[in-house]
Order: C-alpha cells, then structure tokens, then sequence
C-alpha cells in the first residue's frame, strides 16, 4: 500500500509528464480538423477544400512581411501524434501559411520547424526555381514554432554508446520523453 504523503507528489509528477506530451495545438482546434483530409489532397484541389481546418507541419523554407500579413513559405513534412514535425524526407509539397500580423523574418528563419493549425484559403501560383507551383494557402490560427538546436543529430554508432546511460536511444527526441534529453537535437 502506497502511504498517503505519496499521493500528491506522485499525481504532480505524473501531470509534470503528461503536459509534456501536450500537442501545439489546441484540442478545441483539433476537434474541427477532418482526419481523412491530408495535405496530399488540399495540395491537389485547394480551391475545393477552403474553409477546412487542417493541422500541418513543415520546414520553413523563407518568411515574407506585407503590409498587414506574413506568408512563410514552408516544405510540408508530416506530424507525429504530438504534433512535432518529424521526418525531415518525407514531403508532399509546399504550402504558404498566412500569418495576420507580423512574424520576424529572422526568428521564423530558414530551416526552422513550424506546426500550424488553420484554414485552408486557396491557392497561390509562385515559381521553385524556374519551376511553375501552385502552393495551397493556409489562414494560420495557431501556430508552433519549434527551437532550433544549430546542429545536426547524428546518433548511435556516432556518440560510441549503445542506447542507455542518458544517450540517444528509442525513446530520445520526439518519443516518450518529448523533445529529448538534456534539450538534444530531433533529427531521427
């Protein structure tokens, strides 16, 4: 039998572990996104899924300020059940997320992770490189900015420890233990 003065630091520590899981994006959000429609289809039509909530991650590939908003233009990457981009690639194509307001270009910064919850708004025609795209458009809603370590992760054999003794393993970065151990970098 557990004593009594156990209880409450036992339920603190589980709720510290729980909100550590916690997805960017709200779950109030998350209830009016339809599972079945993936990126692969608004990148198709996007024009006949406006007005649709969708949850999306990406590489941010470059940050533009208007007046009044901010387009990033990002390379879509898919999401796991936390809501983290997690395969640098694995891509479908590139989105523009719109952003009312002002983002500084130099935060949002190349290379940087982005989970987003939004709207579809329609599509935009651009060039990548001298190539002709029509890049599906997303009213950004809520939006997740993931830090950004500066350098790559390279794993085991390269550290010269086997999984274990606080070193990268199953559960380092983007599993059981969230964002990784000792703050270390997410590359899989």
């Amino acid at each position: 039998m557990v004593p009594i003065r156990w209880i409450a630091p036992c339920l603190l520590a589980l709720a510290g572990m729980m909100a550590g899981c916690a997805h960017p994006i709200s779950g109030s959000f998350r209830d009016q996104v339809d599972e079945e429609l993936g990126f692969g289809r608004v990148l198709q039509t996007p024009e006949r899924f406006e007005g649709e909530k969708v949850v999306l991650g990406g590489i941010i590939v470059k940050t533009r300020n208007f007046e009044g908003w901010t387009e990033i233009e990002a390379v879509q990457v898919p999401l796991d059940c936390w809501g983290y981009p997690y395969s640098r690639d694995d891509s479908e194509g590139r989105v523009i997320f719109r952003y009312e307001g002002y983002l500084e270009p130099e935060i949002y910064a190349k290379n940087r992770e982005v989970t987003v919850g939004g709207t579809v708004a329609g599509s935009k025609s651009g060039k990548i490189d001298e190539k002709d795209y029509q890049y599906p458009v997303v009213k950004v809603e809520e939006i997740r900015l993931w830090e950004d370590y500066g350098y790559p992760y390279y794993g085991y054999p390269y550290y010269g420890y086997p999984y274990g003794y606080g070193y990268p393993g199953p559960f380092y970065g983007r599993g059981f233990y969230g964002r990784g151990f000792y703050g270390g970098p997410l590359y899989w």
